[in-house]
């Protein structure tokens, strides 16, 4: 009777040893070690990258207990997008099974959205603003990176809630307002003229309005200077 158990049991441990033998690469294994070929060959630090496969993916069980992974693919310095990989999973120094791979690779950016409408003309600052982080390729190619370029800024058309702010979207505020009482300057070489105005539209520092001389009334054209001052040619 124990000749037959021990026999039994030998029958059975060849039997199962094969499938002892056998190694299993998890899902973990492959997007790991793929993410590792990626952030290997491009110049962005890991920690801005974000790197996600489509491909759908199962664990595998390969014999043998010398594993290795190997990734192939054309990937760049500045590679971003839909990038496709070969995976190759070796056993005892043996190609046991290629895998193919689908790859996107984006970055993190820091961006600048409206928490509320924003009207035209409207100054921009933290009460209408908030910073985001969100996917580099979901951004429009001029989006406002860095807050300070956004001080004394107002908005060139109205912006809806969520919106990201681009530079195509500054403007510098209208330092003269339509209807604003101001100063017309004029000189030569040899004489100064001043004068009081009536501003007929708004305008920029550098941008040449519409003014009204009070005194004749006469409509004429000048640069604005400041808050205050437009100047005007002499003819």
């Amino acid at each position: 009777m124990k000749r037959h158990l021990i026999l039994f049991l030998a029958v059975s441990l060849i039997c199962i040893s094969p499938l002892m033998a056998k190694e299993v690469v998890t899902v973990d294994d492959i997007v790991s070690r793929c993410r590792d070929y990626i952030v290997e060959n491009t110049r962005y630090p890991e920690d801005k990258l974000i790197i996600n496969t489509t491909t759908r993916l199962s664990n595998i069980k390969v014999p043998g207990d010398e594993i290795s992974l190997k990734v192939y693919g054309n990937v760049e310095e500045d590679s971003l997008g839909r990038l496709p990989l070969k995976l190759a999973i070796y056993s005892q120094d043996e190609l046991y099974k290629v895998i193919y791979l689908v790859f996107e690779v984006d970055l993190k950016a820091q961006a600048f959205v409206t928490t509320r409408w924003v009207k035209r003309e409207e100054l921009f600052s933290p009460e209408n603003l908030t910073p985001v982080e969100t996917k580099y390729s979901s951004l429009p190619p001029d989006y406002v990176k860095d807050i300070d370029d956004l001080e004394g800024k107002v908005s060139k058309v109205a912006l809806p809630k969520g919106r990201v702010v681009a530079y195509h979207h500054l403007e510098e505020p209208s330092l003269i307002e339509r209807g604003q009482i101001i100063r017309i300057v004029a000189s030569t070489s040899n004489l100064d003229i001043e004068t009081k105005g009536k501003a007929l539209r708004s305008g920029k520092k550098g941008e040449v309005i519409k003014v009204e001389n009070i005194d004749s009334g006469k409509v004429i054209y000048g640069k604005v200077i400041d808050s205050n001052t437009v100047a005007v040619d002499l003819y």
